[in-house]
């Protein structure tokens, strides 16, 4: 039988789990960051896990966490593992900007990781990672459109 105690307990180890779980940005990218320690929490990406093929993949930023009064994602800048020293893409946001639900599509030329940086006007900075298979004749991906 489940009571408190027990839920609690199972709920620190799933959150020790999903933590420890997260993935680093590479060096180059973090160098851009000047220092800044992202929070891998509070944005993520929803991607194809397999895609049919690298021409274009597509991308859609989902933003879980809530802005503070004032605060707005200022740029958006998407990378890769065979372009981390410059992103694929950067966009340069306003306070009316909307990032959630936001879509890219990207090319890659082999499986990879997709990653997306964040920085806010207060200076804090959101990160997520992806990994997308390329196949070539294979069973193409969607991109998880459960919340729309």
């Amino acid at each position: 039988m489940l009571n408190k105690k027990t839920l609690i307990i199972a709920g620190i180890l799933f959150s020790g789990i999903v933590a420890n779980s997260q993935a680093a940005l590479p060096a180059d990218v973090l160098k851009t960051l000047e220092n800044k320690k992202p929070d891998y929490r509070s944005l993520s990406i929803r991607a194809p896990e397999i895609a049919e093929n690298g021409a274009t993949v597509n991308i859609k930023i989902k933003k879980i966490a809530p802005l503070s009064q004032g605060e707005y994602i200022r740029q958006l800048s998407f990378y890769s593992d065979f372009r981390k020293t410059k992103p694929i893409a950067q966009f340069n946001l306003g306070p009316a900007s909307i990032v959630d639900g936001m879509k890219l599509r990207v090319r890659m030329r082999e499986t990879g990781n997709v990653y997306v940086v964040a920085k806010l006007n207060s200076g804090r900075v959101w990160a997520a990672e992806k990994k997308v298979k390329i196949t070539i004749g294979g069973c193409g991906g969607t991109v998880n459109n459960d919340d729309e």
